[in-house]
Order: structure tokens, then C-alpha cells, then sequence
């Protein structure tokens, strides 16, 4: 005889389980199409939390590391965002190569502000174009100093504008 498992289950503990007969947390699914989908006659669909909310790309399945991204997709099909298995933020793009990789166009009147913060004495804002010339703008952790480098990688910087002493070196 066939022995499918039910189409939807409560346990003795009050597990939900949706394609399993087995579940093994407050909400189960096991799904060949793989997505909760989230349907609302309003203009919103949400998903809440009164604490943290964790969402996981699980390798214990032994998936590869390319199966171990979060992504987010606006407009269908179109990725906005992706955090990769190895914890690197891509905003505008699929294969961020660096810590918080963002690809955006400012749009707008009036001042466009992008605010980075770091730790990191090396850290800095690298402006890249689709030619060969970028340009990296650095301030050293504990001085005033905004300094300008052409060539990403090298000591050499181009401009420094100095804070303390109001000057342009």
C-alpha cells in the first residue's frame, strides 16, 4: 500500500508539519518547490517577530557554498541583495568581492549622504568607475585626515586634507 505522508499534521507537542509527517519545530514545511509564499489582500505581506529574527542558509544538508547565500529579490525575479556563506554584503550587485559591496545611482536634488564607519585603520571608501581610473578616499583611525589615492593599494596618496591644521597637503 502507498503511505504518503499527510498533507498537513499536529503532533502531541502542537508541531505544524506541511509535507512531513514528522515535524520537528513550531512550524514545519518540506516542500519540493522550496519558497513560503505570502499572499495578502492588502498593499502589504510581512513577516514579524517580537525578538530576533533569524534566517539561515542551512549547510547541514551538505549544500556547496553557493547554495548558502540570503538573497533578497524585489520586482519578481530581481536580486536587490545578497549576503554571501562567507558574510559579504552585496547591495546592487550578486558577487560582492569585498566586506559591504554596494552598487547604487544617487538620484535627487539637494546632498546625497553614504555614511561609513569603521573600526579598521586600513578601512576606507574605494569610488570606482567602468574605466581603469579609481580613487580611494581613507581617513587613518585616530586622525582628523581625509586622504585621496589613485592607485588602490599603493602609500602614495594624491591629496590630504588635513583636519586639525585646516589644510590641503
Amino acid at each position: 500500500s502507498n503511505h504518503e505522508a499527510p498533507a498537513l499534521i499536529v503532533d502531541e507537542d502542537k508541531q505544524v508539519g506541511i509535507g512531513t509527517a514528522t515535524p520537528d519545530s513550531t512550524l514545519h514545511l518540506t516542500s519540493g518547490a522550496g519558497y513560503l509564499k505570502f499572499e495578502t489582500s492588502g498593499s502589504v505581506g510581512s513577516i514579524k517577530s517580537d525578538f530576533n529574527l533569524d534566517l539561515y542558509a542551512d549547510d547541514t544538508n551538505g549544500n556547496s557554498d553557493s547554495y548558502q547565500n540570503i538573497r533578497f529579490f524585489t520586482a519578481g525575479a530581481n536580486e536587490r541583495m545578497r549576503i554571501t556563506h562567507d558574510g559579504l554584503v552585496g547591495i546592487g550587485t550578486d558577487s560582492p568581492d569585498t566586506t559591504n559591496n554596494v552598487k547604487f545611482h544617487v538620484k535627487g536634488s539637494g546632498i546625497q549622504n553614504i555614511k561609513v564607519e569603521s573600526t579598521d585603520s586600513s578601512a576606507g571608501i574605494i569610488l570606482m568607475s567602468d574605466s581603469a581610473d579609481n580613487w580611494l578616499m581613507y581617513s587613518p583611525n585616530g586622525s582628523d585626515d581625509l586622504r585621496f589615492y589613485t592607485d588602490v593599494g599603493t602609500d602614495a596618496d594624491v591629496m590630504t586634507l588635513e583636519g586639525t591644521n585646516k589644510r590641503v597637503g
